[in-house]
């Protein structure tokens, strides 16, 4: 269903910048006064070994458009958190600074 997409885009203010993961959002709306910005995170996932790291991914992403945190900071805080739950370091840390790069690539 498109409606909570198309909803959710609806509520960017003017000259804003939407992130989408790009194999599954294939339609936008014609908006031309906000920036759509695609990140492949499924790929960058897959590709990486960790099949169920797409939203690691987008947070490098969003890590890298808004400069939030420097990435050194930034994948400190990924090796902090996943090494207390228990879960593979490596392969987020991995999955979250190639969101991160991607993003840089394409702005």
């Amino acid at each position: 269903d498109k409606k909570p997409l198309a909803e959710s885009i609806a509520k960017v203010e003017p000259g804003g910048v939407v992130l989408y993961e790009n194999s599954l959002v294939t339609e936008l709306p014609d908006r031309k006064d906000v920036r759509y910005v695609g990140v492949p995170a499924t790929a960058i996932a897959e590709r990486l070994g960790n099949p169920k790291g797409m939203s690691v991914a987008i947070v490098g992403a969003i890590i890298a458009l808004t400069d939030m945190f420097p990435l050194d900071i930034a994948t400190a805080a990924v090796e902090y958190y996943f090494s207390h739950k228990g879960l593979p370091v490596d392969k987020n840390k991995a999955v979250f600074i190639e969101g991160y790069n991607e993003l840089k690539k394409n702005l």
